[in-house]
């Protein structure tokens, strides 16, 4: 009887360890995507609109600070709300690296222009 409570405690310990780092990496994921976030709002506000004309000029400006207004963050509201995986290892798929996709609100890129979330609306 004892044997069992132990196999049982230790299988509860490991599904907490197992939990708790899905968290901290997921806290991450999260963290990092903001970062990102905030640079590409630093990009956009760095770039000047340069056009040959006054119209030009204008319609530049619009679209820059429409880019702006998109890229704003709000703290209270998640940047992703679901994930995707392809390729885990499991029965299946013994050895594959896999792929994970975060879906969010926007979509954010890291520096190299990788996604770090895709818009939901991506088609």
């Amino acid at each position: 009887m004892d044997h069992e409570n132990t196999s049982e405690h230790e299988n509860t310990t490991e599904h907490e360890i197992t939990t708790e780092h899905e968290i901290t990496t997921e806290q991450g994921h999260l963290v990092e995507s903001r970062k990102a976030l905030t640079r590409m709002r630093e990009r956009t506000a760095s770039m000047s609109a340069l056009a040959g004309d006054r119209f030009s000029d204008e319609y530049l400006k619009f679209t820059l600070y429409q880019r702006m207004k998109a890229l704003e963050d709000d703290p209270a509201v998640p940047l992703f709300f679901g994930r995707l995986d392809y390729g885990d290892q499991g029965a299946d798929n013994v050895g594959l690296p896999g792929e994970r996709f975060y879906i969010g609100r926007r979509h954010v890129t890291d520096e190299a222009g990788d996604p770090l979330v895709v818009d939901w609306r991506a088609p």
